[in-house]
């Protein structure tokens, strides 16, 4: 699940679920991609920023964590879909995380990691604690606050 989150999945199901939520997430991906689409064929005008960024948005109605979590508007460079696995991965451990272990978890960079997991920091959506070992710096652990 993570790793999808990662890739950018647009909604997830876990069984049981039923008609009407599945034909509503049907409903939300086919006016995301028909909004795509109108785009990439000219209709609507020039791409700028602010049109880019919308139509790489979540669809209308879904509820995302970084959506839930993060109130405000991403900084360049930085995905809700990445954000969220993030989010996931940090959430889901009790004793908290390097930017190491999450981005082996999830298949990134370690410095993007870091970025993400910085992000969250100033966000005061984790909190970073020290972990002393042998000589040199100490390892910094990411936990989850939930604020």
């Amino acid at each position: 699940m993570r790793a999808a989150m990662a890739g950018g999945v647009l909604h997830y199901l876990v069984k049981p679920f039923n008609s009407r939520v599945l034909l509503q997430r049907l409903d939300d991906y086919v006016g995301h991609r028909s909004s795509i689409l109108q785009h990439s064929s000219g209709e609507g005008g020039p791409l700028d920023q602010d049109r880019i960024d919308r139509l790489l948005a979540p669809p209308p109605g879904s509820r995302s964590l970084a959506s839930v979590q993060v109130q405000q508007q991403l900084p360049k460079g930085l995905s809700g879909p990445t954000l969220e696995a993030i989010v996931g991965d940090l959430r889901s451990s009790t004793v908290g995380a390097s930017a190491s272990e999450v981005a082996g978890r999830l298949g990134l960079a370690r410095v993007s990691a870091r970025r993400y997991l910085e992000f969250l920091v100033a966000q005061g959506s984790a909190r970073i604690t020290p972990k002393y070992g042998a000589a040199g710096r100490p390892e910094k652990f990411y936990l989850w606050t939930g604020n």
